[in-house]
């Protein structure tokens, strides 16, 4: 795909987040990094950043039931954005190092999971990806 410039979106629902809960967006290679959203026991929806290392930046309660999340790179350079509107992004934690795995580029995806129970989940709503590689017809 895109080697040196490209933005991802994603968009969904946290109705149906538990406490203990932790979901939202990842771009992982040779390093991950990670930006959701945390429900704490009081049903707290707080967004946070994960680097590599497993340290988290925690963010603003966040109100409303959707988040969206807006990952863009130039080259290896990479920064995460996040919005409850869908049209006002506001960019959140460091600029990162994408560092490429085994394969060409990194990897986009969702994560989901709870630390204190098996309860909780995410509906994903939209991904859209943007790249400066070739397109399928």
């Amino acid at each position: 795909m895109g080697i040196t410039t490209g933005t991802a979106t994603a968009a969904f629902s946290m109705q149906g987040m538990a406490p203990g809960q932790r979901a939202g967006f990842v771009r992982f290679g040779g390093v991950y990094h990670l930006l959701g959203v945390h429900m704490d026991g009081e049903r707290r929806r707080r967004l946070f950043f994960r680097d590599n290392g497993g340290n988290d930046t925690i963010g603003p309660e966040l109100a409303g039931d959707t988040l969206q999340i807006r990952t863009s790179n130039d080259g290896n350079q990479a920064i995460f954005e996040f919005s409850t509107d869908g049209e006002d992004f506001a960019r959140f934690g460091p600029s990162f190092t994408v560092a490429f795995g085994l394969w060409t580029g990194d990897h986009l995806g969702f994560f989901c999971w709870n630390d204190e129970t098996e309860q909780g989940h995410i509906d994903i709503d939209s991904f859209r990806y943007d790249y400066d590689g070739p397109k399928a017809g």
